[in-house]
């Protein structure tokens, strides 16, 4: 009977062993291919799970980060996105890496949009630098990322944080030289700062890219009055 148990036992690691070496699916590529399923039939919140345990059971499955990500962009949830997509992106093989690139790109300004749209602007401004690295002359991005800028000034500069606000302010003026709003933005900093020499000339920069434009006139005729 001893002998009958430890053959058993032999055949059954053979057996085992034979199944690993025909390449049976694990755990992690079933827990995949349920989600992959549900996701090919639009029920993206329903995949969601299974492809997380995928990728929880196997953290080098680049395809199960792959569509958590993309679940979580037809479910509209951008921030939940992200993190799966930046994974498949580092785990993505050269071949595939140009069609991921795109995705983690719509994602990161998906995200951005979103929370430039919550008024959350240092997380807009963090995930717009981060498409930038990837597509550095994108001007949908350029575009986005100064409107996040402008926001994060005035809201520094509503706070009295003048320092933050003026390096805010300046670098939307680098980056857009002729977006007048970011000269006028830096002029207020300025001005509140006690720089009014400094406000004056970046107010007349102002005033020469927008000759009509009301508010700039008012604001350097207050500064010439003191």
């Amino acid at each position: 009977m001893p002998f009958r148990h430890s053959l058993l036992c032999v055949l059954l690691l053979s057996w085992l062993s034979a199944c690993a070496t025909l390449g049976l699916p694990s755990e992690a590529q079933r827990s995949f291919e349920q989600g992959l399923a549900l996701f090919q039939q639009g029920r993206y919140a329903e995949a969601v799970p299974h492809l997380q345990q995928a990728t929880e059971l196997d953290a080098n499955f680049g395809k199960a980060y792959l569509y958590l990500g993309r679940s979580y962009l037809n479910l509209g949830q951008w921030s939940q996105a992200i993190a799966p997509v930046r994974t498949a992106f580092r785990l993505a093989p050269q071949e595939s890496k140009q069609e991921v690139t795109q995705l983690l790109l719509d994602v990161l300004f998906g995200g951005a949009t979103a929370a430039l749209k919550k008024g959350n602007f240092g997380e807009s401004i963090g995930l717009l630098k981060e498409a930038l690295t990837l597509s550095p002359q994108a001007p949908n991005l350029q575009f986005q990322l100064v409107a996040a800028l402008l926001g994060l000034g005035g809201q520094l500069l509503t706070q009295g944080k003048l320092s933050e606000a003026i390096a805010t302010f300046t670098e939307a003026t680098q980056r857009s030289p002729q977006h007048v709003e970011g000269y006028v933005g830096l002029a207020r900093a300025l001005w509140q700062q006690g720089n009014i020499l400094q406000a004056l000339t970046i107010a007349r920069t102002a005033l020469n890219l927008a000759p009509q434009n009301d508010a700039v006139r008012s604001l350097l005729q207050q500064l010439q009055r003191r």
